[in-house]
């Protein structure tokens, strides 16, 4: 990619690790776009951007990816939450050929996949107006950490998910809240792209982003392998402790890896200061912008469609 080629950037979620845990509810980041869109309308002013602004910036990334990688999708729901660890004593005896056990199994994955679903649902009505409200307000930065530390709190709250039925919905409950929070934490930094790029470098800026992100995710999941390899150095795993010192884990990680980019990444201008646009006129200011994305920067606009796309295939 040419560094004036315009893109976007957010991580997507890796693919699970199996068919049964659902695949972990879809984002929208039109917010973004626009940003994005007003970023390169002028691109011949390039501003100096310090390093340790662009690093920073991309290490959010590093810092939030196990939550998807390790909590969402290989780890903690796929092995812990849907398995027999949250099916009466009786029922998780039985051989796992078992049709009582594979329908018990299975039930366990509708009931999280429900919660999946209705957690995509907010994400969907929710992310891009939350969004736009803070780019109105130049709040992004400040968002950014309420939502980042919400999603450290919702990753400690997995503690309290013992291996018993009974904490199985709060489980599910937990995760589909994070994964609400975790995306739009990601609306408030993936606008935070225009702070920390120019319209010649924005695609090796997210770039960076997008792989800081993956590294992470791979680095937190090597860890975790080589803990259980290790037999948690003779620690008492029993009642689900393995997993939830895991999620506790990753929760330090969030708080940790996020630092930076409080501590060194400015607060954008408003970009309508004075302008005061309730919560539900905002979704009519929201399609006035995609259509004038469509209208004024198309490319912006099928490489954000195609973008969201793939990282849904993905």
């Amino acid at each position: 990619m040419s560094d004036s080629e315009p893109e976007l950037r957010k991580a997507p979620t890796p693919a699970s690790g199996g068919a049964a845990v659902p695949t972990p509810p879809p984002t929208t980041d039109t917010d973004a776009l626009e940003s994005l869109a007003v970023l390169f309308q002028d691109s011949t002013e390039e501003r100096e951007i310090p390093r340790k602004q662009v690093v920073s910036w991309a290490f959010w990334d590093w810092a939030t990816q196990p939550f998807n990688s390790v909590i969402l999708t290989f780890v903690f729901a796929a092995l812990y939450l849907v398995s027999d660890s949250f099916l009466p004593a009786d029922v998780a005896s039985l051989p796992d050929d078992s049709p009582v056990k594979e329908a018990a199994l299975a039930d366990l994955t509708s009931g999280y996949g429900l919660v999946t679903t209705i957690a995509g649902l907010l994400i969907l009505f929710l992310a891009p107006v939350l969004g736009q409200q803070a780019d109105r307000r130049g709040s992004k930065k400040r968002w950014l950490f309420v939502f980042t530390m919400l999603l450290a709190l919702a990753q400690f709250a997995l503690f309290f998910v013992y291996a018993q039925p009974v904490f199985f919905w709060y489980g599910a409950a937990v995760l589909a809240v994070g994964a609400v929070i975790s995306e739009i934490a990601g609306v408030n930094y993936n606008a935070l792209l225009v702070q920390v790029s120019t319209p010649k470098t924005v695609g090796k800026v997210s770039g960076l982003g997008w792989g800081m992100g993956y590294i992470g995710g791979i680095v937190a999941l090597v860890i975790v392998v080589a803990l259980t390899f290790a037999d948690w150095f003779g620690m008492d795993t029993s009642d689900g402790l393995a997993y939830r010192l895991i999620a506790v884990g990753c929760g330090l990680w969030t708080i940790l890896f996020s630092i930076p980019l409080f501590r060194n990444v400015p607060e954008p201008p408003p970009s309508a200061p004075g302008q005061s646009v309730g919560f539900f006129r905002s979704y009519v200011v929201l399609v006035k912008d995609i259509a004038r994305l469509f209208r004024e920067h198309r490319p912006t606009f099928w490489f954000g469609g195609f973008n969201r796309s793939t990282q849904r295939v993905l």
